[in-house]
């Protein structure tokens, strides 16, 4: 494993204050700090502990341009530590970031400071859409304007080149902050890399002399297809776009009385867990659960999430003076080229074909038959566009369904006297014919009431060169633990038997602020004599990366 260029900042561990960091100078990276070294080194004393800027902050709504999250007044946000602000000063300072930490550390409120206030065009991105909502950014796909980059890295960077759009985004950006790096592979950033070079006409330049902060946890979940494609360090690219890692090491998202959980997830993330922390996780396994709590489910797999949410379903009240269930079933059409346009930003939702992103499946966004009631709660499967001035409600959100409404059948009908045709393509309309004209009213759960909701319109995916169209949600009382990534849960029930990836353990337990709010279903996993635990393990590579930088 060769040693990474990356500067890292690596303070105390647990609930310890302070970050450091290593630089490059024109002699090399300095080596690892010693025991010693580091019980000279003085840390600099943290603020109290806030819990993370996107869930304080409480904003579902996304926004309209990418720095505008970070133009939210500054007493909505805790202030930032002396350790995020000395980071702060790097990025201030031109240099290209790798910024990690634990779950929980305050990585996402600074990236909002970052946007907030540094100077020229900063673009907040992230993988995902729930961690570009929670930055009021856009996924970093949709800024970058590489679809869902399931070309080759030669043919995207033509593909962009085309796009004026795309083009005038990556020359007029000045800092571009890549949220969820670790689930960016080698062969995407590279990509990204390429792009940046060609679109801003500098080719001896990582980007194209776009500074870049890329931020995340390799400890966290891994890129979709990483045997293929490597991990986000590994890109040809690393070493030279990254000056300066730092590692943030206090846990602000847990309450500050929670030192011993703390200090569970720091071993959980490392893959070894001693007698004491493994005491405090049997005691989350056998105690009962406070039926006073609906808690959210975090398990391993689609199917699992599937029987959870069926049984949740069953269990909600019919609405004896409502409409009954409706249970939608998607509509297949053979190649359906033509995706639906929008009549007015009230009807959009993401409809657009795309094929499959590189390493991932459509099938598992798709479902053959949605069966809602009033009362359930959903997570969506893609980005969708509702309201009057387009507003995104991001892949990944968790709604509920709050009602039931009948559109009109001009929109959908073609034996309507008053027909369009224009609002929708033919297999939605196709699929609106089948379920006549009736939609959920959805609004998010932070506000699940009539006047905030929405209506869920359906959504056009592709699989294997045939037309799925669905609403495009599941249902949300149970999500799986690469869902949870990025969320901070009231209170979660994990499952842990049958995880199948690196860093799903670790994201699964790190969603709460307290020990208390964290109830293990099904037992623990095998623990070895010398405290290893397999399913908690790291992956090797992140495990030497992590060292060879000097991580904590």
């Amino acid at each position: 494993q060769p040693q990474h260029s990356g500067v890292w900042a690596a303070g105390c561990t647990g609930m310890a204050s302070g970050a450091w960091l290593k630089k490059r100078t024109s002699e090399g990276w300095p080596e690892p700090r010693t025991a010693a070294a580091e019980a000279a080194h003085t840390t600099v004393p943290q603020a109290a502990a806030a819990p993370d800027a996107g869930h304080a902050a409480g904003a579902w709504l996304p926004r309209k341009r990418s720095r505008s999250a970070a133009e939210a007044p500054a007493a909505a946000l805790p202030p930032l530590t002396a350790a995020q602000e000395a980071v702060l000063g790097l990025a201030g300072e031109g240099r290209g970031l790798f910024l990690t930490g634990a779950a929980g550390t305050g990585k996402s409120r600074l990236l909002l400071e970052a946007a907030r206030r540094l100077r020229g065009e900063v673009v907040l991105t992230a993988l995902t859409g729930a961690a570009a909502l929670l930055l009021g950014g856009r996924t970093l796909h949709s800024w970058a304007g590489i679809g869902r980059a399931s070309l080759t890295a030669e043919a995207l960077v033509h593909y962009v080149l085309k796009d004026a759009s795309a083009c005038s985004r990556w020359q007029s950006a000045t800092l571009l902050i890549i949220d969820e790096i670790s689930m960016v592979s080698a062969w995407l950033l590279d990509a990204l890399d390429a792009i940046g070079r060609a679109a801003r006409r500098c080719a001896q330049h990582p980007f194209g002399g776009l500074q870049v902060l890329l931020c995340g946890d390799f400890h966290q979940l891994p890129p979709p297809a990483r045997e293929a494609e490597g991990w986000a360090f590994e890109a040809k690219c690393w070493d030279k776009a990254v000056e300066v890692a730092v590692e943030l090491t206090e846990v602000l998202r847990l309450d500050p009385k929670e030192v011993a959980f703390a200090d569970v997830l720091r071993q959980v993330r490392r893959g070894k867990v001693d007698d004491t922390a493994w005491a405090l996780l049997r005691q989350l396994s056998e105690r009962p659960r406070d039926t006073a709590r609906s808690p959210t489910e975090v398990v391993p797999t689609n199917s699992q999430a599937d029987q959870i949410n069926e049984a949740a379903l069953l269990r909600l009240p019919r609405d004896p003076g409502g409409r009954e269930d409706m249970t939608y079933a998607s509509f297949r059409a053979a190649a359906d080229r033509s995706p639906a346009t929008a009549c007015g930003a009230a009807f959009a939702s993401s409809c657009t074909a795309s094929a499959p992103s590189r390493g991932s499946s459509s099938s598992s966004s798709a479902p053959e038959r949605l069966r809602l009631r009033v009362g359930a709660v959903i997570v969506l499967t893609k980005t969708v566009l509702v309201g009057l001035e387009g507003e995104r409600l991001p892949n990944g959100l968790r709604c509920k369904v709050v009602g039931f409404v009948q559109i009109p059948e001009s929109l959908y009908n073609p034996r309507s006297p008053s027909f369009d045709g224009s609002a929708f393509g033919l297999s939605e309309r196709q699929f609106l014919l089948q379920h006549r004209g009736v939609l959920p009213r959805i609004a998010p759960l932070e506000a699940a009431v009539e006047d905030s909701a929405h209506t869920l319109y359906p959504a056009t995916f592709r699989e294997s060169g045939c037309a799925v169209v669905q609403l495009p949600a599941r249902l949300g009382w149970a999500i799986t633990a690469h869902r949870a990534q990025g969320l901070s849960l009231d209170s979660a029930v994990v499952h842990l038997r049958g995880l199948f990836s690196t860093g799903q353990a670790y994201v699964a337990l790190s969603r709460c602020r307290r020990a208390s709010d964290v109830w293990i279903a099904g037992g623990l996993p095998k623990r070895a004599a010398d405290g290893s635990v397999p399913v908690f393990a790291p992956d090797a590579k992140v495990a030497a990366f992590h060292s060879s930088i000097g991580g904590a």
